[in-house]
């Protein structure tokens, strides 16, 4: 075996190049590559062809691959695959059952007691046979020994049950598993030539960090036979196999008190290589105690530069060439301050990690004409976590066209290692699709779903289509569950009201029936405005929750892996659009789910499992069909840190570098004995990533970039990085300091602590000391609006909207309830209606969940509508069938005292009311009333001999009576004049009402009910003519009248006191009201009234009129002719 070391990728790759470009191989012999990743065999395929012009046809194989493919040449016959631990975990879920029951298994079957559909044997039996695909590599004597039933090293209490299962496991399948044939394989390399062709005549092994024993001894033996060689990434030209931290002198010597540390052969090494370099240490030394390769000829290992001047290059230099801080001679070697080639960043969070990330490399790119953004890697512990915040930060880069050292240019990127990819949306749509099925069919998720294209086209849904689907799914009053059934198997009462079936049974009575607002038909009530071509979104609706409830019922039960396969098809087949151009994301399913039964096949599976225990093992199937998906795909690339992808960037980026988050924390199995008593070459999880580290530093040829969460984005305390980083960073304090900074610490002007906001003012202002620049022209721009003296805020509108001129002939027609609802909200009228401008706030929220208890505005909306159903005769019993029908109301005992309450509030309120409503009510009274080219017309109700009589399931006062004071004025008005109602009996019958109107409503606090009467008006028609003049003014421009504050402004002035009192307990209300909120918090009163404050006495508004005069044209007649009674 040739081993070939360097501590530089691109040397070995040359070596690589000069020993595939030698003349020997047959011309159709395939060179053989074996590398640990797919990541690493894109990048070697790229560079050998760069190298030598063209390369093709390459046999690549990852260690075992190749070691199970000489199995079959050398032995003639393979090791079986069903020892692979994908097949592995079927045959060990096979036998448990059965197992269990022997004493050796007792904990075991504890774990297994309370397994109803089995997921927990599925998880445990992957776990297993995981451990032992780890024990055949690196503990085969220990297996063989379990054959035999004879003793091994290990006294655990879990090693009787391991070695019983491993045993039923080799009669189940054969004896053909890697720790069984090793043996025999290394005897018949050892006794001498094989077959000619039997073996490829080279084989070149490349970028791997470590080894098992088993694998190297295979190799080795192997290199007798063949061409063999090995390229190793060596941090350091020196020996260091026994190298060791500090703390692992110390503990060796408390080992062996009799000797010292020349005796133990142990050398105290730089730190940092020492303590992040175990794993690579461990795999030299394995290779230098077997001592059979050869060493290359030539010398691999290069000084990382010429003139000592980048930090990054002497911290490389110094691992290189195993110096240290305890080298009196390098000690605090001087550095130019200004040296940016390690920079540490501390955030406040993922999203600024990303935001600085992003700012950093413009200023690479600014300093460096020559890098390209290929020639970047960004690593992150999580790709999953930090793809969102990249998508947001690099993915909304305004100028596409530009370069990339524009300020504002894009810059090109993609994100490996994650699945399903952005493109992939049958993946993520057959992933979302089972995680709904065996959800709770909440509502919310039912709507993401039809937002997914390929979804929604399946079930010929327009985009158009979903805000209607929206608010029928809001008024029907759906929240989670299919039906009463399937709310009994989550573990609550059965009851149908809110379900998917109850809301889809309101919708199709309100497309059947006509709605009357009463009827209930099998305890549902009709859903308003299902009708025309409405009935066939309608119909889609129905399609589409009936395709996924039936698929509920239907993957439910358990099967084989065989109909698995089959019915997840089906599923994939009635969710999604297939196309030409999503054939290839179908494949890639059927794939996984092929590779699924296989493994099972393999095992002579033959059970029934549950479609949780399927999914976690179709999830892994294609998680690992994306693996290195996007890498190195042009761009700057973003990807998981994962080993063996130690490949040179001139820019590397670490990301996420937490302490509590990297090295990863990765529990040992309680039953792992390799866990329990390591050897060396053992690997860890840990290990694992402090090598990858390593890894990182000495592959950054140019800038090496961390960051990490370093500040609580809640209070801002300070948080420590990752432990690495911390060790890399007392590294570079012990060994270098910065000429002309006046800074000693080191590790101090290293860490750049960032501001909480992008556009902070330290990041622009000249006397600032961040070392940070930042290219984005909108953060200077926000930063110097920040820094600038608070200008006053554009106007939203200076000037009144010049509306379409009404010809002479015609008139402006004006509703009675477009006027009322006008007075209530001014603003918001003005918004929707003149400017089409409906805010997100005024859209009801989507409730995920059934009512419990009902807030304040519920109360009221179902107490308006029971006291509208008892005013209209309806029995209390039969109003609560029918409230009931609407999904509104608490399930069980608790909606039952709920509606008990509100319907003692309500007959107070109808008693009150009755002792004013004695005589005939009359039907709704049609007017219309002439001022002028304004018509007002509409229906005056609840006119009976006293007057008007309205009942309020509302608290009387501000704009509760507003409605009330309009209809009086019109009542008066139309009582007067003989032209308003045409009809000759109505006209008789309001000629004959009293001029009066009664209010009965809520009290404030107490029971019982409070009533006001309006009484007559000494000139009716100029007080409405007036509030005609203030609605046609508001509907050009924000009228400054607000309900709340505009009558306690009235009031005051009222009782005598003055405007600039008045204004003072306006502006409370305005601003601030106890129970609910301020109308100036309203947001379509911020956004009406930008730039100005309404209520200030000289403010000037583009409707030509103060809040002063408004309130008081509003509020003055009201109060005046307002009487409260007892």
């Amino acid at each position: 075996m040739i081993v070939h070391r360097s501590n530089r990728t691109e040397e070995l790759i040359a070596e690589l190049a000069d020993v595939v470009g030698a003349p020997g191989l047959g011309a159709f012999s395939k060179e053989v590559l074996v590398v640990q990743g797919r990541g690493m065999e894109r990048w070697l395929c790229m560079q050998l062809a760069d190298r030598l012009g063209i390369w093709a046809n390459p046999d690549v194989l990852k260690p075992r691959g190749f070691l199970e493919s000489v199995f079959k040449r050398v032995l003639e016959s393979e090791i079986n695959p069903a020892y692979d631990s994908e097949s592995l975990l079927w045959s060990i879920a096979d036998l448990l059952p059965d197992l269990v029951a022997n004493d050796e298994f007792a904990s075991i079957r504890r774990y297994l007691a309370k397994d109803d559909d089995g997921r927990r044997r599925i998880q445990l039996s992957h776990q297993i046979a995981i451990t032992f695909d780890e024990y055949m590599a690196h503990r085969p004597e220990m297996m063989l020994k379990w054959l035999n039933a004879d003793r091994t090293e290990f006294d655990d209490r879990d090693e009787p049950w391991q070695a019983m299962l491993w045993r039923a496991l080799t009669k189940r399948l054969d004896g053909n598993h890697l720790a069984g044939r090793a043996g025999a394989l290394l005897d018949r390399l050892n006794r001498g030539p094989l077959p000619e062709g039997c073996l490829p005549q080279r084989v070149s092994i490349f970028g791997v960090s470590s080894l098992p024993r088993l694998y190297l001894d295979l190799y080795t033996a192997l290199s007798e036979h063949l061409e063999l060689h090995l390229f190793i990434l060596s941090p350091t030209r020196e020996y260091w196999a026994d190298i060791a931290t500090p703390h692992e002198v110390r503990r060796e010597l408390r080992r062996d008190h009799d000797q010292d540390e020349v005796s133990l052969h142990l050398d105290e090494a730089p730190s940092l290589l020492a303590s992040l370099g175990r794993l690579g240490r461990d795999f030299h030394r394995m290779i230098e105690e077997d001592g059979s390769y050869a060493e290359t000829s030539g010398d691999l290992y290069r000084e990382p530069f010429d003139d000592g001047s980048s930090m990054l290059a002497a911290l490389q230099s110094d691992i290189l060439n195993l110096r240290g801080a305890q080298d009196d001679a390098t000690l605090r070697r001087s550095i130019d301050g200004g040296d940016r080639s390690v920079r540490v960043h501390s955030c406040h969070g993922p999203m600024r990690e990303v935001e600085v990330l992003c700012e950093e490399l413009m200023s690479s790119f600014e300093a460096d004409p020559t890098l390209e953004p290929q020639d970047i890697i960004v690593m992150t512990p999580s790709v999953r976590t930090y793809a969102p915040y990249i998508e947001a930060v690099f993915g909304t880069r305004t100028n596409k066209g530009t370069s990339v050292r524009d300020g504002e240019g894009a810059i090109p990127y993609r994100i490996a290692d994650r699945w399903p990819q952005p493109g992939d949306q049958i993946v993520d749509a057959f992933a979302r699709g089972l995680d709904f099925v065996g959800s709770r069919f909440g509502v919310s998720d039912a709507l993401d779903l039809l937002d997914i294209d390929c979804i929604r086209e399946r079930f010929e849904f327009e985009p158009a289509d979903l805000p209607v689907v929206r608010t029928w799914i809001v008024e029907a009053g759906v929240r989670w569950g299919v039906d009463a059934e399937h709310r009994e198997a989550n573990d609550v009462p059965g009851n149908r009201a809110n379900t998917w079936q109850f809301g889809l049974d309101r919708l199709l009575l309100g497309y059947a029936l006509e709605d009357d607002h009463h009827s209930v038909f099998q305890g549902a009530r009709p859903v308003a405005g299902v009708e025309g071509q409405n009935a066939e979104v309608l119909g889609r609706v129905l399609a589409f929750i009936h395709f996924l409830s039936a698929q509920r019922e239907t993957l439910a039960a358990p099967r084989s892996l065989q109909a698995w396969r089959e019915a997840l098809l089906d599923f994939l087949a009635g969710l999604v659009v297939y196309g030409a151009e999503t054939q290839e994301q179908h494949q890639t399913i059927r794939s996984a789910l092929d590779k699924l039964m296989a493994h099972g096949a393999q095992a002579n599976f033959e059970g029934d499992v549950s479609l949780t225990s399927v999914r976690e093992q179709l999830d892994r199937n294609l998680e690992l069909a994306h693996a290195a998906s996007g890498f190195l795909t042009g761009g700057v690339t973003f990807c998981e840190l994962v080993p063996m992808r130690s490949i040179p960037f001139r820019v590397v980026c670490l990301l996420g570098m937490n302490d509590d988050e990297f090295p990863r924390i990765r529990h040992a199995l309680g039953f792992d004995l390799i866990a329990k008593k390591r050897r060396v070459g053992d690997r860890t999880a840990r290990e694992d990533d402090r090598y990858l580290f390593l890894e990182a530093i000495l592959s950054a040829r140019q800038q090496l970039i961390i960051s990490f969460v370093g500040q609580s984005i809640k209070d801002g305390a300070e948080l420590p990085p990752s432990a690495v980083v911390s060790e890399l960073l007392d590294t570079m304090n012990e060994t270098f300091e910065l000429s002309g900074t006046g800074e000693r610490d080191v590790r101090d002007a290293m860490v750049l602590t960032h501001p909480l906001q992008p556009y902070s003012g330290r990041y622009f202002s000249r006397s600032g000391t961040l070392d940070f620049e930042v290219h984005s022209a909108r953060y200077c721009e926000a930063a110097n609006l920040l820094a600038s003296p608070r200008e006053k805020e554009s106007l939203f509108l200076d000037r009144a909207i010049e509306l379409r001129p009404i010809p002479a002939e015609e008139v402006t027609l004006v509703e009675l309830e477009d006027l009322i609802n006008f007075f209530q909200h001014p603003a918001r009228n003005f918004l929707r209606r003149t400017l089409q401008i409906s805010l997100h706030g005024d859209r009801d929220p989507l409730a995920q969940r059934e009512p419990f208890d009902l807030d304040g505005l519920e109360l009221f909306r179902i107490g308006g509508e029971l006291l509208s159903l008892v005013r209209a005769g309806i029995k209390a019993s039969d109003a609560q069938a029918i409230i009931r029908s609407s999904g509104r109301l608490p399930h069980g005992a608790v909606g039952h005292v709920v509606f008990s309450d509100l319907a003692n509030e309500v007959e107070q309120l109808s008693k009150k009311a009755n002792q004013f409503a004695s005589g005939e009510t009359t039907a709704s009274i049609s007017f219309a009333l002439s001022f002028g080219d304004v018509h007002v017309r509409g229906g005056l109700t609840d006119v009976m001999p006293h007057g008007q009589v309205f009942c309020r399931f509302s608290k009387l006062g501000r704009p509760a009576e507003l409605g009330a004071w309009l209809r009086h004025l019109v009542l008066q008005v139309a009582r007067e004049e003989a032209t308003a109602v045409a009809n000759r009996s109505n006209r008789a019958r309001l000629a004959e009402a009293s001029p009066e109107t009664y209010v009965v409503g809520r009290p404030g606090k107490a029971g019982g009910a409070t009533v006001v009467r309006f009484n007559e008006v000494e000139s009716p028609r100029d007080e409405l003519e007036k509030l005609l003049h203030l609605y046609q003014a508001g509907m050009r421009a924000p009228l400054p009248f607000f309900p709340n504050a505009s009558r306690d402004f009235a009031q005051q002035r009222l009782k005598g006191g003055s405007t600039t009192d008045a204004l003072v307990v306006a502006r409370k209300s305005y601003d601030e009201s106890f129970s609910i909120q301020g109308e100036g918090l309203d947001e379509n009163n911020i956004l009406a009234f930008r730039g100005v404050d309404p209520l200030h006495p000289d403010a000037e508004l583009a409707c030509g009129l103060g809040f002063d005069e408004v309130s008081e044209q509003v509020f003055l007649p009201l109060l005046a002719a307002r009487e409260e009674l007892e």
